[in-house]
């Protein structure tokens, strides 16, 4: 230093904390059982379901504070620890369908989760629909993680990727089958109520086109 002070105690106090936690957070990656901890892993958010869900962002703000019944500043919205609070909320929200069912609905987090829900007007599908994007989200994520750290790193990333886009379309070729089946019956349901009260279906557009022709021939 031009001063003439010394840092390098201060300087390798800096650098034995930085490589402390750096190898804490391998370690606990590693114990976590991502297959490259070497990789940092993103917590899961409510990011998808804002977008996606088409859900207000002030309104996730204010369940998460209820949720957690934050009243600290430092865990609030614009708290130094919000991150900290926004990741909880998210991991108890992406988990909770599974919790619950294990615990079953007796339980005292699942009494007030149940009640926030309520509050904020949020039903069971509404429930899966939030636990299914924030699940989706942190997967993709996350994906740079799942694949363990070789020369074919990035092969294996894009495949992991692409899995994650298959799971994705498949879900969506099974809702749109669902979809279908129930515009089938309620198709048929509407049959069954015209063919009650005596109404037939119009003939088909073929048949209206040979009258027409057969009406125009006499003219």
């Amino acid at each position: 230093m031009h001063s003439g002070h010394d840092h390098t105690n201060l300087c390798a106090v800096f650098e034995y904390i930085w490589a402390n936690f750096y190898l804490q957070a391998t370690a606990g990656r590693s114990l976590g059982g991502w297959p490259n901890p070497q990789h940092r892993v993103c917590p899961p958010n409510f990011n998808r379901v804002v977008e996606n869900s088409k859900v207000d962002r002030n309104l996730v703000t204010n369940f998460i504070h209820v949720l957690l019944q934050i009243e600290d500043d430092n865990l609030g919205l614009h708290g130094r620890l919000w991150m900290f609070s926004l990741a909880c909320a998210a991991t108890l929200m992406m988990y909770y369908p599974e919790f619950k069912k294990q615990v079953g609905s007796h339980h005292l987090v699942v009494k007030h989760v149940e009640a926030v829900l309520t509050k904020f007007g949020i039903n069971s599908a509404g429930l899966r629909d939030w636990s299914h994007e924030i699940r989706t989200g942190w997967d993709h994520d996350n994906a740079h993680c799942l694949v363990c750290s070789n020369d074919n790193a990035v092969t294996e990333a894009i495949q992991a990727q692409l899995n994650l886009i298959f799971q994705q379309l498949s879900m969506l070729m099974e809702q749109g089958r669902r979809i279908e089946n129930q515009i089938k019956d309620i198709y048929d349901l509407l049959a069954d109520i015209m063919k009650h009260q005596g109404i037939h279906s119009p003939p088909p557009a073929k048949l209206d086109k040979r009258r027409s022709q057969d009406t125009l021939k006499h003219l």
